[in-house]
């Protein structure tokens, strides 16, 4: 018997990978102001980053007022009631201007790795033979996750 739980223990000489914490996406949509935030891969924390990285720093409305219609307004591009500010954020992917349309970008997973948060996202370039529109284009996504404090990585596999 000895000797079974032995074999049993000599079989595994791997060590456990560290587990992965995957965060939930609580809401998803295009980022309304990606004109304004060209190509770019940020994380917001809070509703002044949030004003900053959107057309409503140049608002002349108070900071209160900026706050509440940047919320509101992503709000509604994520299709969500509220952002408790204390306990979500936002990740935004953009690929800044197209000159047409078919290209897209998405967000695959955000996972905590090693005290970092892997943001892994993914893009689309349109195909040689085709069709797309033939207008600007902006592609782009924003989620709400739980709230991450430490560094925050967006990775592009190849």
């Amino acid at each position: 018997m000895l000797m079974l739980l032995a074999c049993l223990f000599l079989a595994d000489p791997e060590p456990k990978a560290e587990p992965k914490f995957v965060f939930k996406i609580q809401g998803a949509g295009s980022y309304p102001w990606t004109q304004f935030l060209g190509a770019k891969n940020i994380a917001i924390r809070n509703a002044d980053e949030l004003v900053a990285a959107s057309t409503h720093s140049m608002s002349r409305a108070t900071n209160e007022a900026r706050r509440e219609n940047a919320t509101r307004e992503i709000c509604e591009a994520l299709k969500v009631k509220d952002i408790d500010w204390s306990k979500q954020m936002l990740l935004v992917v953009s690929m800044g201007e197209r000159a047409t349309g078919g290209y897209n970008i998405a967000i695959v997973s955000a996972a905590e790795e090693k005290g970092t948060l892997k943001v892994t996202y993914k893009t689309k370039v349109p195909g040689p033979d085709e069709a797309v529109t033939q207008a600007f284009t902006y592609p782009s996504q924003v989620v709400l996750v739980p709230k991450f404090a430490g560094k925050i990585e967006f990775v592009l596999p190849k």
